[in-house]
């Protein structure tokens, strides 16, 4: 197959970000759909460590000393001289520059980090026109770059599950096996915390969570095949659902770390 750098005007690709709305449920998905439901912005982090914008700092006072708000004559001005920037405010850039330190100075990080750049990949599966845009592709591997409040392997990993990393991965992976652009193995996700110390892991997905989420990805390929021939777009369930509380034998910290 072809990789190409834009969507086909007539055949808009399904994102993982999107496809992962009808895990919540087919109605969040259509509604999605419908008001657009654009990709997550790019951060200060991506910007550097990837390519992109360059960093400028919003850093004018009121004559109180106070932070200007991004309003007026000057807020206008300083936007149309830096049009090819990303504008941070003082905490935002102190923010960015220590978690890109930090990615900068783990080895390991930096390794998983070479490769290819933010190219985007189509293929077909069940008919339909997919893409994935994965942060760094290289032969053997590709990587995500993720802030995170937690870099903690412990608490990475409800992380995992509750935004889909490893789904994500996985529809990357076999993305691009299937555009032929490459048969990559392995599956990294550099996780670095966004307030300080601002401390980086590095994850490798198991065949396992990678097996998981390739599971995940086409349950809802096919729950949304489903929905289109159908015209129905339920929400979470169609009847009347038993509320109940977990019982003694599960942990307090556990429902804590599921919340």
């Amino acid at each position: 197959m072809t990789v190409v750098d834009i969507d086909p005007p007539e055949l808009p690709a399904l994102r993982f970000h999107q496809l992962r709305r009808i895990g919540q449920s087919p109605a969040h998905y259509r509604a999605a759909i419908e008001t657009g439901d654009p990709a997550p912005a790019g951060t200060a982090l991506h910007s550097t460590l990837l390519g992109g914008k360059r960093l400028v700092k919003w850093d004018r006072q009121t004559e109180s000393g106070k932070s200007a708000p991004r309003n007026g004559q000057h807020w206008d001005k300083f936007r149309a001289d830096n049009p090819d920037a990303l504008i941070l405010t003082p905490s935002e850039y102190a923010e960015a520059a220590g978690m890109v330190a930090s990615v900068r100075a783990c080895p390991e990080a930096m390794r998983v980090l070479e490769g290819v750049k933010e190219q985007p990949v189509y293929w077909d599966v069940l008919g339909r026109r997919c893409r994935a845009t994965v942060d760094v592709r290289a032969d053997q591997y590709i990587t995500d770059l993720k802030s995170t409040k937690s870099s903690d392997p412990r608490k990475f990993m409800w992380d995992s599950l509750r935004y889909g990393y490893n789904g994500y991965m996985a529809w990357s992976l076999d993305g691009i096996v299937m555009a032929g652009a490459g048969a990559p193995e392995a599956a990294f996700i550099v996780a670095v915390e966004n307030s300080a110390p601002f401390v980086t892991t590095v994850f490798r997905l198991t065949d396992r969570a990678l097996d998981m989420g390739r599971r995940m990805y086409r349950l809802w390929l096919e729950r949304l095949q489903t929905c289109e021939e159908s015209d129905a777009w339920p929400g979470y369930s169609q009847c009347v659902v038993p509320l109940d509380v977990p019982g003694d034998d599960v942990e307090v910290a556990e429902v804590e770390e599921a919340a």
